[in-house]
């Protein structure tokens, strides 16, 4: 079950969208995906906002340049790690659900960028899992939700949840890059 936190405004999407266009670019969920989680796992930020649609567009353009969108996630891999490594995460790139799954129990602050797929699409989403234990999603197009689920629920069972919620239809979770961190984030002061 999803707790909306944050739900993004009608507007938002709609600029988001034309800016998307305008750039000829594939989407913006990586970029923004992206950004709002190693704002988090760096301690940028005490709030779970969304990515602003200018910062999302940007990123995503940079995504884009390095790697084409078909590579997905794992193009922003090294990325991530450098720049979350001086802040004491460790981050792994994994294609193994029950790898991403064990992330989900780590001791600290965990956080995992997600890639869902069908034979149509695929799309990028984020969790962070607090030290507390809560969860929260993070979807550039249904915004910041708590995930209130059993601790033994997987990230499968988060992407079927999440197809309710968006009504969309992924069918495999396709990859994920998991950072770890045991020091003691802003976030923890609410979550």
């Amino acid at each position: 079950m999803f707790k909306p936190i944050q739900i993004p405004p009608r507007m938002y999407r709609v600029h988001l969208m034309d800016r998307v266009m305008s750039r000829g670019l594939k989407g913006a969920c990586l970029g923004a995906t992206a950004h709002w989680l190693m704002d988090l796992m760096c301690g940028k930020t005490d709030t779970f906002e969304l990515v602003t649609a200018l910062r999302a567009i940007h990123y995503q353009a940079y995504y884009e340049n390095i790697a084409p969108p078909s590579k997905g996630i794992r193009s922003v891999y090294r990325a991530v790690q450098h720049f979350l490594m001086p802040y004491g995460c460790t981050t792994t790139f994994e294609t193994a659900v029950p790898a991403m799954d064990a992330a989900l129990y780590m001791p600290g602050n965990t956080g995992a960028l997600l890639g869902f797929a069908n034979s149509k699409s695929s799309h990028s989403v984020a969790l962070m899992r607090t030290s507390s234990g809560r969860r929260f999603l993070y979807c550039i197009n249904v915004g910041v939700h708590e995930w209130v689920c059993s601790p033994a629920n997987s990230v499968r069972d988060l992407m079927r949840e999440y197809n309710e919620l968006s009504r969309q239809e992924f069918r495999t979770v396709t990859e994920g890059i998991i950072c770890t961190t045991r020091n003691t984030l802003p976030i923890n002061g609410i979550a």
